[in-house]
This record gives C-alpha cells, structure tokens and sequence, in this order.
C-alpha cells in the first residue's frame, strides 16, 4: 500500500487502470470507495465511485443495478441552513441594531451640546454688551456691575469649558462608535462566509453519505 500511494501521489487525474490496480484481487462488489481513497492516498471519493461502478458492470454485465441516484435530504439540509441562517442573521441584526442606536444618541447629545454652547456664548455677548451699556452710570454702580459683569463671564467661561469637555468626549464616542459599525459590518461579512463554508461542508457531507449507499446497494447480499 505504501508503494501503491507513493506512485500515485506523482500521477495525474484517477483513472480507471489506478483504481483496478487499488482493488487488486478485491471483488468490486465488496468494496467502497472510501476504502479505496484511503488505499490510494488521492482523488476524490465521486471519481473513485464512478470508477467503481464501471468495474462492478464489467464484472457482472446481466446484474440487474438501479442506477437512479437517491435523491437528497432536501428538508433536512433546508432545516439546518435555515436555522443557522436564521439565528447568525438574529445575532449579527441585533449587534448592528445597538451600535447604530449608540451612534444615534451620540450624534443627538453632541447636537445639544453644540445647542448648549452657542446660548451660552450668545449670553456671553449680550452679557458684554450690557457691560458697555452701563458705563456712563455713576463710578459705584458701575463698579458692582462690573464685578456681577465679571462673575457672569467667570461661569459663563467656565460653562463653556465644561460643554467644550462634554462636547469632545461626545464626538470621540462617535468616532468610536462609527469604528464600531464598520467592525460589525465586518463580523457579518465574516459569519456569511462561515455559514457558507458550513453549508458546503454539510453538501460534501451528504455526497460522501450518498456514495456510501450507493456501494452498499451494489454490495451481493448473502442469497447472491
């Protein structure tokens, strides 16, 4: 066997002389193709079905063989991609849902906070221009107004440090957010292409399962 698949590990596409070569004195009808691959250390387990099925023929040309192919579990394929699907699409819509609603809330306190400090700057002129509006008044009163003048424009421009500060965390969580939703997006692209490999592996799966009732259909039974 170790000669056997270290000459062929060197050849071309499976052929029909490699696969008599693999059977040797086996009879055909005893055998699998999964038997075989393994043996043969290469190709495909269709390929060597296929060759399989031409050797069983020849063998025994008036053995009467149904050749239709057993059609597939459809339902079942159907009822697992469609529960997968199903709970990836639950998952990844609810994971976007909470980032764009993040994003949202974000976007509307970064607006109030823009609100917030254009009043208080318009409050700052309007507190300015009262201040030059008083200054004919007499020395006393406009000294205590420039001093209420003065503690105004303190917690004015203390306000507007604060909404400055609030305002700049607010627009870092955007931008962390946004990075968020494109990282999202990409765990979506991510899972379809693992629910699409999966998919394939359950095909190859049931191909695999098919081949092997198809050679237990050909296998004699004990009356032959």
């Amino acid at each position: 066997m170790t000669i056997l698949q270290t000459q062929n590990s060197a050849a071309g596409p499976l052929t029909l002389d490699d696969v008599r070569t693999a059977l040797g004195d086996t009879d055909p009808r005893t055998t699998n193709a999964g038997a075989l691959r393994a043996r043969l250390g290469r190709g495909s387990t269709s390929t060597i079905q296929k060759h399989l099925e031409k050797l069983r023929s020849d063998l025994v040309p008036a053995l009467p063989v149904d050749t239709e192919t057993p059609s597939a579990p459809a339902d079942a394929v159907a009822a697992i991609w469609s529960a997968a699907w199903s709970a990836a699409q639950a998952q990844t819509l609810g994971r976007l849902n909470l980032v764009t609603l993040e994003r949202d809330t974000a976007r509307e306190r970064v607006a109030l906070l823009e609100s917030d400090l254009f009043a208080a700057t318009s409050e700052l002129d309007q507190t300015v221009d009262t201040l030059a509006g008083t200054q004919s008044t007499a020395e006393t009163t406009l000294q205590a107004e420039r001093a209420s003048a003065a503690a105004a424009q303190l917690t004015a421009t203390e306000q507007i440090a604060g909404l400055r500060a609030e305002l700049s965390v607010a627009l870092a969580n955007y931008e962390r957010l946004t990075v968020s939703s494109a990282h999202s997006e990409e765990l979506a692209r991510r899972d379809a292409e693992l629910r699409e490999r999966a998919h394939q592996q359950d095909r190859e799966h049931l191909l695999n399962q098919i081949a092997e009732l198809k050679s237990a259909l050909h296998r004699p039974t004990a009356a032959e």
